[in-house]
């Protein structure tokens, strides 16, 4: 092989090569992106972030989003009864703690957590119809003993609230009140009075 012909057949098989490796590198891009669109697609992404960011940081902004969240689920499988009871008791959680903010029982968050990796789970897994309503169960189940520890902490809290509480009547008005009782039974005894009078005459 002469030196033309040799320096030939290499520049066509570095040609070659740099045409290989251009290939790969564009399969690899596209493959990424494919990965990337099948992440952005997943029907709990924007509920995922809500959990990540009420768990991060409990705010009326984030418990807001949370809600909202919780209600496009809701809407979006109204129709699967397992799927639309998860998503209700994620919104009666996301309820509670609007309305309790900062104040709203410990386990609160990690109760949400809990129930929304079930349903990513039953989302994810393909599982059968009697798999799902396990994973559901034992949601309802946390939930339900969630709800009596909350109850619980209210009727412990209860007494000792009017314990403390500070009087909202004070000892000017509750004497104006026992006068004005006294007044009354005098006026009542006046008129049994004046009726046994008259039935005596």
């Amino acid at each position: 092989m002469d030196a033309n012909s040799d320096a030939s057949f290499r520049d066509t098989l570095k040609n070659r090569l740099d045409e290989v490796f251009q290939e790969e590198s564009s399969d690899i891009q596209g493959g990424n992106k494919e990965d990337e669109s099948v992440k952005a697609s997943h029907p709990l992404d924007g509920l995922k972030s809500a959990v990540l960011s009420l768990e991060w940081e409990i705010t009326q902004e984030n418990v807001h989003r949370f809600i909202k969240e919780t209600k496009d689920c809701l809407k979006r499988y109204e129709g699967d009864k397992v799927f639309s009871t998860f998503f209700q008791v994620l919104l009666a959680l996301g309820k509670y703690v609007h309305k309790s903010m900062k104040n709203a029982h410990p386990a609160t968050g990690a109760l949400i957590k809990s129930t929304f990796e079930n349903v990513t789970a039953v989302i994810d897994t393909g599982l059968g119809e009697e798999e799902k309503r396990k994973l559901l169960n034992k949601s309802l189940a946390a939930f339900r003993q969630f709800k009596a520890s909350v109850l619980a902490k209210k009727r412990k809290a209860a007494p000792e609230a009017s314990e403390t509480a500070v009087p909202e009547k004070t000892i000017k008005t509750v004497l104006m009140e026992l006068g004005n009782r006294i007044e009354s039974e005098l006026e009542k005894m006046k008129a049994e009075i004046a009726d046994i009078k008259r039935k005596l005459d």
